[in-house]
């Protein structure tokens, strides 16, 4: 027995304690649970696996071709820019510039929730916190797997770059030869043609959406996935503990409070031979109350000893 399970079995009659075969079952159960956890997702997160190694080359083949593509778009876009603004009037490119530099900082602004998202790099804390009820505990699974749902999306969308880094390309190149066309025909809004010349350089600029390099990319997918699994892994921790607990409140017998607010009528008949049992210690009350509210007399022990499959230390 831990410190953990001793400090909270002294809280308690020695009576309510469950006994050491009951304590065994109520492991097996702890595993089982983790087991099931880890059952839950274990497609999920091979295919997540998979699908990452695939992305570092992926990735890298697309970000090669993007640059090709870009440098020709740039160069385009240069030419048709400059075509465009000799033949708009002095003021009105004037006005144009002026009015981009404010344009710019707001797309700038707007555009940051899309670049480049960081990942939290902690590791999700599984360790038993003081005075731990089962409530407690079921509001940290809930957290985890909100965050797990949260994390989900945000791995999905970065592997989701890997096609949409060509189509943003693919969309730039599209506009510029619309510019080209629309330059051509007769009487032209040179105004209209100029802005939205800007506009495409600076979606250029921004083809990237903030990732400096391939390296850069392919770390983010690895912090995310790898932090998946991790909450997966304490999910499934606190998940077992969770079970262990409700298994011990299951196991734990009656105790002598329990009893008699069960049956006073009964104690009363037997001359109350049990009453100062009941209402003579503390000790023997909190225990009865605990067992009753599901709290269990002995807490979950340290998790290192039943971690295994996907609550292995990483």
């Amino acid at each position: 027995m831990n410190a953990d399970e001793k400090a909270d079995q002294s809280a308690g009659d020695k009576d309510d304690t469950p006994s050491e075969l009951a304590r065994l079952s109520c492991w097996i159960r702890r595993a089982e649970r983790q087991a099931e956890v880890a059952g839950e997702k274990k497609g999920d997160l091979a295919d997540l696996s998979t699908r990452y190694e695939a992305a570092r080359a992926a990735y890298s083949e697309a970000w090669t071709a993007a640059d090709v593509a870009i440098g020709a778009a740039r160069s385009d876009l240069e030419a048709v820019t400059k075509d465009v603004g000799c033949k708009l009037e002095a003021d009105a490119k004037k006005r144009l510039d002026t009015a981009w530099t404010s344009t710019a900082k707001r797309l700038n602004e707007c555009a940051k929730p899309d670049h480049a998202p960081s990942v939290p790099d902690c590791k999700p804390d599984t360790t038993k916190e003081k005075g731990e009820t089962a409530a407690s505990l079921a509001g940290r699974v809930h957290d985890l797997r909100v965050q797990a749902e949260q994390r989900q999306s945000l791995v999905e969308a970065l592997l989701e770059e890997i096609d949409d880094l060509p189509r943003r390309v693919k969309d730039v190149e599209d506009e510029i030869a619309a510019l080209k066309s629309d330059l051509a025909a007769p009487s032209p809004d040179l105004a209209r043609l100029y802005a939205r010349a800007l506009v495409a350089g600076w979606r250029l600029d921004h083809i990237h959406r903030g990732f400096a390099d391939i390296d850069i990319y392919v770390d983010l997918v690895r912090q995310a996935t790898v932090g998946l699994y991790q909450l997966w892994q304490a999910i499934a921790i606190l998940e077992g503990r969770q079970a262990y607990r409700a298994c011990l409140a299951d196991a734990s017998p009656a105790g002598p409070c329990a009893v008699l607010l069960a049956d006073p009528v009964a104690d009363l008949l037997k001359g109350g031979t049990d009453g100062g049992r009941a209402t003579g210690g503390g000790g023997a009350a909190a225990g009865g109350v605990g067992a009753a509210a599901g709290l269990g007399a002995a807490a979950a022990p340290d998790d290192d000893a039943a971690r295994g499959g996907i609550t292995g230390d990483r």
